[in-house]
């Protein structure tokens, strides 16, 4: 899960994420039955994120994932595009297909932030 959240840290955004063990903020993997591969549930006022939850579902990854390590960070660095207020599927409103927040991204073959995400949200907080 560290590589995704470096992924951000390495695109030019300005956003910056780090691992506080005195934060309130979570992100755990676990083996759920559920059919979703990551979920991110938050707390947000405007466009800033007060507190956030992320759960990555390691049962599902393994089941689609022909490189383990890049689909985890992928979907890591996925459930974070949301706690900086990115929503899903950005070419139904207009947007490009190639983005990380697309469901139709090809997770396995990941190695950084798309510059269409890279864009959105430098248009957002800039």
């Amino acid at each position: 899960m560290r590589a995704g959240m470096n992924e951000w840290n390495n695109a030019d955004t300005l956003v910056q994420f780090s691992v506080n063990t005195n934060s309130k903020n979570t992100a755990v993997a676990e083996q759920r039955a559920d059919s979703w591969s990551g979920v991110c549930i938050s707390t947000v006022s405007g466009v800033t994120t007060l507190r956030f939850d992320i759960i990555l579902n390691e049962r599902n990854i393994r089941a689609y994932a022909a490189n383990l390590d890049k689909t985890i960070s992928a979907v890591f660095a996925h459930e974070l595009g949301h706690v900086i207020s990115l929503r899903d599927n950005p070419y139904l409103y207009g947007g490009s297909y190639d983005s990380l927040m697309n469901y139709i991204y090809d997770l396995n073959n990941f190695s950084k932030i798309p510059e269409y995400d890279v864009i959105s949200v430098k248009m957002m907080y800039y």
